[in-house]
């Protein structure tokens, strides 16, 4: 999240809007999931997309970006109770920003 974003379910509430809405085209890629024996699931993640709408400050470039990720969810009873959520922000971030 960057800073001063909300934390919790608000946060990543707001980081579903502000890619939805900076971003279209959108694919979702699971590269690896497992779940451990104490009930976390394990993902990694790649999206591709195209930025077309301005996010976090950054005017739209048209330039398709890529972005990875892995999550840390914790499942009890079939629900998610805890979740750890990492992106890499800067790679996209550079990939909008770099210069023809």
């Amino acid at each position: 999240m960057p800073p001063g974003a909300p934390s919790a379910i608000e946060g990543m509430k707001g980081m579903v809007a502000a890619m939805r809405d900076g971003f279209t085209n959108p694919h979702h890629e699971i590269v690896y999931q497992t779940e451990t024996d104490d009930g976390w699931v394990v993902s990694q993640w790649v999206i591709t997309a195209t930025h077309t709408g301005p996010w976090f400050g950054l005017p739209a470039t048209g330039r398709d970006v890529t972005c990875s990720g892995i999550d840390l969810a914790r499942v009890v009873d079939g629900r998610i109770v805890e979740i750890r959520h990492v992106e890499e922000l800067l790679q996209l971030q550079m990939q909008m920003q770099l210069t023809d």
